[in-house]
């Protein structure tokens, strides 16, 4: 589609700050700081969907749910970018970000967060989503390299480090590792629980929509999402 003034600042707008917002997702991935690193990544990936929907003129509002933004550009677009995008993982991201506001969340809202194999599939969905909308000049010179691929090719550390598809591994290569997990529950009363331990390594690589620790009736939790035998290291964080 060719652009007015207007339309191209937009997008450019949008895929600059959505750049942004990856790196930031990264570096927070890479320290541990898990929940925001979640946050960033479904607003990064959410403005990628939005530009390849405004490449098809459709409207989307201020619609945060990257899943629903999935479905529309399932209707809008006949390209298989939408069926090489894992949908449980939008949803749980989706899920996440809503719990910026806890008030809004009841009893029993948890999630959990394996951080290396977040940070692979945001990987893997973000630079299939900014490769579907490229700039290029109305006169077909050559078109400026984006901020991605300036920094892909410098090796940027913030975007090279951990980055599994920027070394030449495959994912299975990249989960086949120890990996953090953080698991997370409002209890009764609004009390939040997290627990945080490491895993051998990721034997499953496509389920994202996981529930974490349930308490029992006597108060003791005695549910998780990975068997005990695959616990490396098992340090509980309970606060109010």
């Amino acid at each position: 589609m060719q652009l007015t003034k207007a339309e191209r600042k937009k997008l450019v707008g949008f895929k600059n700050i959505a750049y942004e917002e990856y790196l930031s997702a990264r570096i927070l991935f890479q320290n541990g700081r898990l929940i925001i690193a979640c946050h960033l990544a479904n607003t990064c990936l959410e403005k990628e969907m939005k530009s390849l929907l405004f490449a098809h003129r459709v409207a989307t509002g201020k619609l945060h749910d990257t899943g629903k933004l999935l479905n529309l550009l399932d209707h809008a677009a006949n390209s298989d970018v939408v069926q090489r995008i894992n949908q449980d993982f939008l949803k749980v991201l989706t899920k996440i970000y809503e719990c910026r506001y806890f008030e809004s969340q009841g009893e029993g809202f948890n999630f959990v967060i394996q951080r290396r194999k977040f940070l692979a599939e945001l990987d893997y969905t973000f630079d299939l989503l900014t490769k579907a909308t490229v700039l290029k000049n109305v006169d077909n010179s050559p078109r400026n390299p984006t901020k991605y691929e300036i920094d892909s090719k410098n090796k940027l550390p913030e975007l090279f480090k951990e980055n599994y598809l920027l070394h030449g591994l495959t994912k299975e290569q990249f989960l086949n590792l120890h990996d953090d997990i953080l698991e997370f529950r409002i209890m009764k009363d609004y009390h939040l629980v997290n627990d945080r331990y490491k895993i051998i390594s990721n034997s499953e690589r496509n389920s994202f929509l996981l529930e974490g620790l349930r308490p029992d009736d006597g108060g003791m939790f005695t549910y998780r999402a990975f068997p005990f035998d695959e616990i490396l290291k098992d340090v509980p964080d309970i606060y109010q």
